[in-house]
């Protein structure tokens, strides 16, 4: 290879280098910067917010990659062979000859995991090279005797096919061939014939079995009766844009239903049934054409399994179930990041080393699963392995000296997985480039609660520990309560409600906006919206109550009236009232007003632990 040669190549690895090495740096120095200011209270100094500024700009440049437009092409297969040809093959259709920009190449390699990125340069004839195997006797198991040829038509240079092979080159045998463009006009299989990359024989084989193809499609194509689709593509943005109109029409239905009057008479009445019942089965029709099989997005976390597996030095098997479940693709969208974080999780904290697995009596080879299911109105995703459990006394002993806690403070499972939850918490002995510096759960927990699901773990000590999220349907239209609480009215989700009662006495709420009473003979703690958010007035004699079954948490919501039960389109809320917020979004109800849908998972939730509402009360 000529010096010019290896000077491009340099450059290239440079390159590649920079854009996958250096953005982890980045954004792992960025997480390290920021640790010190996780303090409420605490505001980084001008320096590091032009800092961040800065990164956030070099960290796009590197994801770009330059014009951000990867190289076109298409990769051709034998069958095509007599009709391929090398005219702007990078970029365009092939033509019948050989001319133009494109410059030929040989290119020998092993193995051939890289094929599909090297025939992405342009249009490429893809071989088997099995030429080299000899006889039985003399074959040694341990030699490879096979390779893949490529001969590839592009505008690329030598360097940036080397640059395919850049990080397998050296434990691969690579070797590019410029191919002289002798022959130009002809057909592909002429110039290679040429070559002596292909002989008569093999040209002959190749154009039979592709003339045979053509002739039988052309046989079937005039027998055949005509066929009509039974389906067809629909762009996700005409699908959203359907949506929406939807969602005006649910709005248009509410206002109509509100505002009829019974001296309008029962003929409104039925308009106004016959219309909401229409939408309610346009909107189901819709929402089931958004909803996608989980199938191709639980396989894509395969080879992340495989990566962990080699980096950590532990042998691990992944395992799915549940991969017909299907979930609205929006939903899908948004938790790659979470499974990612869960699954790294797993590997590095869940599974043990494969010595301290055989002295356990476990099998050598730890077990990760995804699982998807149904429950009631949502989907159940759950990440689970098999392997040491949580340490609750670990967890403690971390936490205090991290000053979470006071030291010797016992901790329950419920009260380390809070923990584990908790910004700046890891349980890691050292920052890696798969875990220890406390930020990857509470992502999770951020993202499953910012798209209106509840995060729960499990952990039972020496079997394994379970991460499970229920997340809903879809998140364009939903089933609601609207509520009243003084002049404002607020929206529950259906979802989260379990019972709804008149509440027949007073309870001693005093200065405090939540207490603890008896119902039914159990312990439910019961929250004054009004109080809650101070909304000024007197209650009424008579109160209802909406009790609220969430993330593992029962909660009565003191109200003043149950105005309806309605759909309702979800708008989301500006960043600032977003997460951590007691709204979980907006919406527009029948008289064209806006009100917001309460977080009931952060609002019981967090009054049930104030309260350390037991089971039971006295009697």
């Amino acid at each position: 290879m000529t010096g010019e040669a290896w000077s491009a190549q340099r450059e290239g690895l440079k390159y590649h280098v920079r854009l996958r090495c250096s953005g982890a740096t980045l954004t792992h120095g960025l997480e390290e910067r920021f640790d010190g200011f996780r303090a409420p209270g605490t505001v980084p100094p001008p320096d590091v917010i032009n800092e961040t500024l800065h990164a956030m700009d070099e960290i796009r440049r590197l994801l770009k990659g330059g014009d951000g437009t990867p190289a076109a092409g298409a990769a051709v297969e034998e069958g095509n062979v007599d009709g391929m040809t090398f005219e702007g093959a990078s970029h365009a259709a092939p033509t019948n000859s050989v001319a133009g920009t494109a410059t030929l190449f040989r290119v020998d390699f092993r193995p051939e995991l890289l094929i599909a990125e090297l025939t992405g340069l342009g249009v490429a004839l893809v071989q088997a090279g099995i030429g080299g195997i000899p006889v039985l006797e003399e074959i040694d198991p341990e030699r490879c005797y096979t390779c893949w040829r490529v001969v590839l038509s592009t505008a690329a240079s030598e360097s940036e096919i080397h640059d395919v092979f850049i990080f397998d080159e050296e434990d691969s045998a690579v070797c590019v061939e410029r191919v002289a463009p002798d022959g130009a006009g002809l057909p592909l299989g002429e110039v290679l014939r040429r070559q002596g990359i292909i002989d008569e024989e093999g040209i002959a084989g190749v154009l039979s079995r592709h003339h045979f193809i053509r002739a039988h499609a052309s046989e079937e194509k005039q027998t055949a009766p005509a066929v009509t689709s039974s389906s067809i593509r629909v762009s996700s943005e005409k699908i959203d844009a359907v949506v929406d109109l939807i969602g005006q029409l649910v709005t248009i239905s509410n206002r109509l239903r509100e505002h009829a009057s019974p001296e309008e008479g029962r003929s409104i009445d039925l308009i106004s049934e016959n219309l909401n019942m229409l939408t309610a089965n346009l909107r189901d029709a819709l929402m089931a054409m958004r909803l996608t099989p989980l199938e191709g997005f639980f396989g894509s976390f395969q080879p992340l399994v495989c990566d962990l597996s080699a980096e950590l030095g532990k042998r691990v098997t992944f395992q799915v179930h549940g991969a017909d479940t299907e979930l609205d693709k929006t939903v899908i969208a948004r938790l790659g990041n979470p499974l990612v974080h869960m699954i790294r999780n797993s590997a590095d904290h869940g599974l043990e080393s494969e010595k301290e697995r055989e002295a356990a009596g476990k099998n050598r080879a730890g077990v990760i699963r995804l699982t998807a299911g149904y429950a009631g109105s949502t989907v159940q995703l759950t990440v689970s392995d098999d392997g040491r459990g949580i340490d609750v006394a670990g967890v403690a002993a971390k936490a205090a000296s991290l000053g979470f806690i006071a030291p010797g403070t016992i901790l329950t499972e419920e009260e380390a997985a809070d923990l584990i939850l908790r910004p700046g918490f890891s349980t890691a002995r050292e920052v890696s480039s798969v875990s220890g510096r406390g930020v990857g759960m509470v992502l999770v927990k951020s993202e499953i609660e910012a798209l209106g699901g509840v995060l729960t773990i499990g952990s039972v000590q020496a079997q394994g520990t379970s991460v499970s999220m229920k997340l809903p349907l879809t998140l364009a239209i939903i089933y609601s309560l609207i509520v009243s609480v003084g002049t404002q009215r607020f929206v529950v989700n259906l979802s989260d409600v379990s019972d709804c009662f008149i509440l027949r006495q007073r309870l001693p709420f005093t200065d405090a906006a939540a207490t603890v009473a008896n119902r039914d003979g159990a312990a439910l703690a019961f929250v004054d919206l009004r109080r809650y958010f101070d909304e000024p007035g007197e209650p009424p004699d008579i109160q209802n109550v909406v009790e609220v079954c969430t993330q593992g948490c029962r909660a009565g919501f003191v109200i003043d009236r149950i105005e309806s039960q309605n759909q309702i389109v979800i708008r989301s809320l500006v960043r600032a009232m977003g997460r951590g917020s007691d709204f979980s979004g907006s919406t527009v109800i029948g008289d064209g007003s806006v009100s917001f849908i309460l977080n009931a998972s952060r609002i019981a939730s967090a009054v049930v632990r104030a309260r350390d509402v037991p089971a039971t009360l006295p009697s």
